[in-house]
C-alpha cells in the first residue's frame, strides 16, 4: 500500500470515529487532513460513518479537486486555515450537538462563547471565540474562520458548529471533545455554574511551564 492510499485508510477510520463519537450528525460537518501541498477532504452531501478511502477528494491549493465527488463546499474555509499555518495538519468542522446549541444562543458572547468552569479548559482552550454568522461555503466565512486559526487552535462558528486544528489527530479530536464537554456543563449548569475568575485562569497559564506548558487552544 502506498503512502497516500495508507492515509486515506487511516483517515476514513477517522471519518467513521467521528460519527460515532456523535460529533456530527447525517452528512453534516467535514474534515480534511493535509498532504504536503495538497488536502484530503470529505466529500460534499455524504454522511461520514459510510466514506471510504476511495471517497476522500484531492484538493490542491488554487481549489482544483480530483476524486470520485466534489469536495466539501467548506473547502475555502479549510485552504485559508491550512495557508495560515504551516504547523497544523488536521481539520475539523464538527456540528457537536452542544456547542452547535451553544452557538445558537441568542445571549452568545463572541469574544468568550462558553464560559471557563474546568481548570483543563481553561488551560487549553481559554476564551473561545466566535464568529459571526455567515452562509456556509461563503468567502467571508473562511476568510473570517483562517483568521482566528492564524492565532489559535479552535473557534465556533454562530448558529453553525465549531472548527478546530491540530498537528495530528489525536490532538484536534482531543480538543474537539473537550469543547463539546464545556459545552454541555454550560448548558447544564445555566445560571448555576461558578466561572473560574481571570486570576485563576491566570495562575493555570502561569503555572503550566516547561514540558507542561500548552498553547491555549
Amino acid at each position: 500500500m502506498d503512502t497516500e492510499q495508507k492515509r486515506r485508510s487511516e483517515f476514513a477510520g477517522v471519518c467513521h470515529l467521528v460519527q460515532q463519537k456523535q460529533l456530527v450528525f447525517g452528512a453534516g460537518g467535514n474534515l480534511s487532513l493535509r498532504l504536503g501541498k495538497q488536502v484530503l477532504m470529505t466529500p460534499s452531501g455524504r454522511a461520514l460513518e459510510f466514506l471510504q478511502a476511495e471517497d476522500l477528494v484531492l484538493v490542491e491549493p488554487d481549489g482544483s479537486y480530483s476524486g470520485h465527488g466534489k469536495p466539501s463546499s467548506e473547502y475555502r474555509m479549510h485552504l485559508g486555515c491550512y495557508a495560515a499555518r504551516d504547523d497544523i495538519n488536521v481539520i475539523l468542522h464538527l456540528h457537536s450537538l452542544y456547542a452547535t446549541a451553544v452557538s445558537c444562543l441568542k445571549t452568545l458572547n463572541r469574544e468568550q462563547a462558553i464560559p471557563i468552569f474546568t481548570p483543563g479548559y481553561g488551560k487549553r482552550v481559554g476564551a473561545l471565540p466566535a464568529v459571526a454568522y455567515m452562509r456556509p461555503g461563503s468567502q467571508g466565512l473562511a476568510e473570517e474562520v483562517s483568521a482566528v486559526i492564524a492565532e489559535r487552535n479552535s473557534v465556533l462558528l454562530q448558529n453553525h458548529g465549531m472548527v478546530v486544528a491540530g498537528e495530528t489527530v489525536e490532538q484536534a479530536l482531543g480538543l474537539a471533545e473537550e469543547i463539546e464537554a464545556e459545552a454541555r456543563m454550560y448548558l447544564l449548569l445555566g445560571e448555576r455554574g461558578r466561572e473560574l475568575s481571570s486570576q485563576e485562569i491566570e495562575d493555570l497559564v502561569h503555572y503550566a511551564t516547561g514540558a507542561d506548558k500548552e498553547k491555549r487552544q
